[in-house]
């Protein structure tokens, strides 16, 4: 009958004890909710959300405050090209602008909308990195797998444990790459589909999407300049935030 060491059974009780000290003092604070109120009188209900409606040369630009999304106020917006010509649509030059009075004069700061396509690349370059990571990490499993092998042949108990370990190791990895290329996948289908994309609008024709900016829990009311043919459109919001 095989006995354990009182040190190794100290240890171990101390361990725990840490543990569940660690386990129960932890506490994570909820991520504040930003909700933006629209102020505009016209527009009109669509998925369950407000769009503020603003007009110009023919030119309809709609806008509606969906949610706070990782840092960012979320927007969904349609554009209606009602004019004959074709207009640029081009979400990097929407913004709000944040003001501050000082005893010499107002500074004011704009604050722009995420660019889609810089998403987009940073996201490509992740992709790369992890595929690449993957990789390697794949050989370099093979390559001690097949020193493992020729380590001890004779010692069947020795390598079945080694193998074993390989294979849950593995399989570790694979989860957690696939993972991360689930999580690559879904931000990226989020800025090539969802969001808003650079487009010339041909007349007679819409266009709908996603446009995010970077958010600022301490304003209390805040105006979104959409930028379209040289046009401004202002949709003024004013914010709650919530815990």
């Amino acid at each position: 009958m095989s006995t354990v060491p009182k040190s190794f059974t100290l240890k171990a009780k101390i361990f725990l004890f840490l543990l569940t000290v660690f386990c129960a003092s932890c506490y994570f604070k909820p991520t504040p909710v930003y909700l933006l109120k629209p102020q505009l009188q016209e527009g009109y209900w669509l998925w369950g959300k407000y769009f503020q409606v603003g007009h110009s040369d023919s030119l309809e630009v709609a806008l509606a405050y969906d949610r706070s999304y990782k840092g960012y106020y979320k927007f969904n917006v349609i554009i209606k090209n009602n004019t004959r010509k074709p207009v640029l649509v081009d979400p990097v030059k929407f913004y709000y602008q944040l003001v501050w009075l000082t005893s010499e004069s107002p500074i004011i700061d704009r604050i722009y909308a995420v660019d889609p396509e810089k998403e987009i690349i940073k996201l490509a370059k992740q992709e790369s990195r992890e595929i690449a990571a993957y990789r390697t990490d794949s050989a370099n499993r093979a390559l001690l797998a097949f020193f493992d092998l020729l380590g001890d042949l004779s010692d069947s108990g020795k390598n079945s444990a080694n193998n074993l370990q390989n294979e849950v190791s593995s399989l570790r990895s694979n989860l957690e790459h696939q993972v991360q290329m689930q999580s690559i996948e879904k931000k990226l289908k989020q800025w090539q589909v969802k969001a808003l994309r650079k487009t010339t609008l041909p007349p007679n024709f819409q266009i709908t999407g996603d446009v995010f900016f970077p958010v600022k829990s301490e304003i209390e009311k805040i105006i979104i300049h959409v930028v379209v043919n040289g046009k401004e459109f202002l949709f003024p919001f004013k914010q709650y935030v919530e815990n």
